[in-house]
């Protein structure tokens, strides 16, 4: 077995003499510059939410991301509590409201009252429409052809700064479904010939720097033995 390398030389990267803590979003952009973000303790993540909509938001938009955050909230606790066969879709709609909130807070739209879902399934053209294998999600850009705005590309752009740009842009389920938590355990145990899992648990990320090099980079703690019971070594 080859020696592994060694680890790139550097430092934890520090600011205010306090460790970075892994986020994906490690820090907010100020009217002049990025600094760290506000660390917050709740243990009701709704009143957080509201609380980021009425600072975000416009006031011509403030009252809809409050409806649509006080829909969300149903929605989860109804996924929460309801029937398993539901929760799947109740989760489905509560992110969607989220997202339309969120979209609204990021003063990216002035309304969504009347946007579409931007997504949609299909199946391959016979003789491969065999559900779930054959199937595929399109995405579509925002606004589309009729000026109807698409949830999705909308949220992309918020999060990314770039929304679907193909039309459509393809996805293909069986890609996704290795990619999600849920549809992971489905896809390792329907898949022809068995495949193995690929999420690993991390035990910790650190953000990790070289000053004089001005390079950035992670570092992810895995557990040997996760690694090792899917088959994975160096």
């Amino acid at each position: 077995m080859p020696v592994l390398p060694q680890p790139r030389p550097g430092d934890i990267l520090r600011i205010k003499d306090r460790p970075l803590e892994f986020s994906f979003w490690p820090v907010e952009r100020t009217t002049r510059r990025y600094g760290l973000g506000t660390r917050v303790f709740a243990t009701d993540p709704w009143t957080v939410i509201r609380r980021s909509a009425e600072k975000r938001c416009l006031a011509a938009t403030r009252d809809a991301a409050y409806a649509l955050i006080e829909q969300a909230e149903d929605f989860y606790r109804a996924a929460e509590s309801g029937v398993k066969a539901a929760k799947p879709l109740l989760l489905y709609y509560c992110f969607m409201n989220l997202a339309k909130a969120f979209i609204l807070a990021c003063r990216q739209q002035a309304d969504v009252n009347n946007a579409q879902h931007g997504v949609s399934e299909k199946l391959n053209a016979v003789p491969n429409p065999a559900e779930l294998t054959d199937a595929y999600i399109n995405a579509f850009p925002s606004p589309n052809a009729q000026g109807q705005l698409q949830n999705f590309s909308e949220l992309l752009q918020a999060l990314t700064g770039t929304g679907v740009t193909a039309n459509p842009h393809r996805y293909d389920l069986p890609h996704l479904m290795p990619q999600v938590v849920p549809g992971h355990r489905l896809w390792v145990q329907g898949a022809t010939g068995g495949m193995k899992e690929r999420f690993v648990a991390i035990e910790r990320i650190e953000f990790r720097h070289d000053a004089p090099a001005k390079t950035l980079w992670l570092r992810l703690y895995l557990f040997a033995d996760d690694l090792r019971r899917i088959d994975m070594t160096h």
